[in-house]
C-alpha cells in the first residue's frame, strides 16, 4: 500500500461531513479513500454520523441510540441531505477505494457484524476505534477483519516520559496483545512526547508491517514532517484537494 490520502468525514471542508456527497466528492478529487464514523440506531441499524446526537448536524436534537432510523432519516443536514446508513455507502463505494470505518459505540458492533455477513464489498475496510474491546469483539466475529487502533488523549496510558526520552514497553505490550493492521495516531503526538525517542519508536512499530496513519492532518508541513522519517502511510485530511495537488 502506497501512501494513502482519506477524507476525515468525506470532503468535510467543503461538503457537509458523513453524507454520501461528502464521500463522493472525495473520491472525485482524487482521495484514496474516506473515513467515516458508526453508531447504531435503536432498532440496530449501522448510521453514518460522528456525535451521539442529530443536534449539531441537523439543528434537531435526539440521540442516535434513542431513535430508530426511520425517525433519524428524516432529519436532514445541509442542502437536504440525510444521514446515511453504512450499508448505502458500501453500496456506492468505489471498487478500488479504502474505507476507514471508524465504530463509535460498541452497541454498533452487532449491526455491523450482521452487515458484513451479508455484504461483501471487493474494497478495502479498515476498522478503527478508540474501544479496543469493540475491535476484538468485531474480529471475534469476523477474524479477517483489518483493526486499527486509535490513539487519543490514552497515549498517556501507555507511555512513560523521563528526561527527554520515552519508555514505550506498555504501547508495545498494547501492539502485541491486539495485533492490529494499522495504529491510528493524532497529529498532535510530537507536542506531547520527544521527538526523537517517539520517531525511533515508531519507525520500529512501522518495520513490522504495521500501517501508521495519521489524524487529522490538513497542512502539508506536518506530512513532510512524517515522510521525512519514514513514519507514515497515510493521512486523514479535511483538506482533500490540497493532499491530493501535493501528492498525487
Amino acid at each position: 500500500m502506497s501512501f494513502v490520502i482519506f477524507g476525515h468525514r468525506g470532503y468535510s471542508s467543503e461538503y457537509p461531513e458523513n453524507t454520501t456527497l461528502a464521500f463522493r466528492k472525495a473520491m472525485d478529487a482524487g482521495a484514496d479513500g474516506v473515513e467515516l464514523d458508526i453508531r447504531a440506531s435503536k432498532d440496530g441499524k449501522a448510521v453514518v454520523i460522528h456525535d451521539e446526537d442529530t443536534l449539531r448536524v441537523t439543528g434537531a436534537p435526539g440521540k442516535i441510540a434513542d431513535l430508530d432510523y426511520a425517525e433519524i432519516r428524516k432529519l436532514k443536514i445541509q442542502e437536504g441531505l440525510s444521514i446515511p446508513l453504512l450499508d448505502e455507502v458500501l453500496e456506492s463505494f468505489p471498487e478500488d477505494g479504502i474505507l476507514n470505518v471508524e465504530i463509535k459505540s460498541a452497541d454498533a458492533i452487532q449491526p455491523l457484524v450482521t452487515l458484513l455477513k451479508t455484504y461483501q464489498p471487493v474494497f478495502q475496510i479498515v476498522f478503527s476505534s478508540f474501544r479496543f474491546e469493540a475491535l476484538e469483539e468485531l474480529r471475534a466475529s469476523i477474524p479477517e477483519a483489518k483493526i486499527g487502533l486509535l490513539i487519543g488523549e490514552s497515549v498517556a496510558k501507555y507511555v512513560t516520559i523521563s528526561d527527554s526520552t520515552v519508555d514505550t514497553t506498555a504501547f508495545e505490550a498494547l501492539i502485541a496483545g491486539y495485533l492490529p493492521y494499522s495504529l491510528h495516531l493524532p497529529a498532535q503526538l510530537f507536542n506531547r512526547l520527544p521527538v526523537e525517542g517517539t520517531v525511533r519508536f515508531l519507525q520500529k512499530v512501522k518495520a513490522s508491517n504495521i500501517r501508521l496513519f495519521w489524524w487529522t492532518v490538513d497542512d502539508i508541513p506536518v506530512t513532510e514532517f512524517l515522510k521525512d522519517r519514514g513514519i507514515v502511510d497515510g493521512v486523514i485530511t479535511n483538506q482533500v484537494g490540497r493532499m491530493v495537488h501535493a501528492y498525487k
